[in-house]
């Protein structure tokens, strides 16, 4: 019986790593002492999105972004860093149709001598943005910062992990870093990061989901009339990380512009309203 139960598990383990969405996703990922995590110079990975497969090429600086672009710059080129989360890394996209790379061939055919540089990775929020510019990012010499942040950065400004394992950087209201040590992650287990773990968790989900609406997510507390506990001082933090960008980018001369990234509760009134109407 044993036996079976082993064989019948390690069947259905296979199979759901066939299935889209259930197996384990490659990641571009380690484990970074200053920013949480960040990419892996060199790295490669294919990942199914949706019906797509989109590639990621990571160059040996940890950019998503063509092979020899990292610190310094030509002298007579006007450099633009890109600062963001998984919209600026394009998650979702290949590299010719990822606005980044799109904005710096637009410029390039007005006649202009600008590098576009992309420092977006994923699941960061501002306050890792900023650390990894204040660490690394000042050594580019950029003449332009552009920070796309989101509306969920508010929350996770606040919070001194992403996940129950992922530890990240906080700053203080007067714009400078709490100081303390990030741990590194311990390594999932072979039951942690199975197919068929996820399937379970999904499947608890949606016959929770039936007893009616989850709890909302607290990174979207931000939409609502009434904000959650907490929110004072979430935007107290995104502040601070502000300061210390704006101070950053004054150290090495370049201009800050900040473009914050619409959601879909930002152009679409019904679900706007949805939000705010969250009981």
């Amino acid at each position: 019986i044993a036996v079976s139960i082993l064989i019948g598990l390690l069947v259905l383990e296979l199979g759901l790593r066939l299935i889209p969405g259930f197996a384990p996703p490659p990641t571009l990922n380690q484990f970074d002492a200053t920013t949480g995590w960040s990419k892996v110079p060199g790295k490669s990975i294919t990942r199914r999105v949706g019906n797509e497969r989109i590639h990621f090429q990571i160059n040996e600086n940890g950019l998503r972004d063509d092979p020899g672009v990292g610190p310094g710059k030509a002298q007579d080129s006007f450099r633009v860093l890109m600062l963001g989360d998984s919209f600026v890394l394009g998650y979702t996209v290949e590299r010719a149709d990822l606005f980044v790379d799109q904005l710096e061939g637009w410029w390039k055919s007005e006649g202009r001598k600008v590098e576009v540089v992309n420092a977006g990775t994923e699941g960061w929020s501002t306050d890792q943005e900023v650390a990894w510019f204040l660490d690394h990012g000042k050594a580019y010499q950029p003449d332009l910062v552009l920070l796309f942040p989101y509306e969920n950065d508010i929350y996770w400004n606040g919070q001194p992990r992403y996940a129950t394992d992922m530890a990240k950087p906080l700053f203080k209201p007067d714009g400078m870093p709490e100081e303390r040590t990030l741990p590194e992650p311990r390594k999932k287990g072979v039951l942690e990061s199975s197919a068929t773990l996820g399937f379970l968790k999904r499947a608890g989900a949606w016959l929770r989901s039936l007893r009616g609406p989850p709890p909302m997510n607290p990174e979207f507390g931000v939409l609502l009339n009434s904000p959650p506990e907490g929110y004072a001082d979430w935007c107290a933090r995104t502040e601070g990380a502000l300061h210390a960008l704006r101070d950053g980018c004054k150290l090495v001369g370049a201009r800050l512009v900040v473009c914050p990234i619409p959601s879909k509760s930002a152009v679409d009134p019904e679900e706007r309203a949805f939000f705010q109407a969250w009981d």
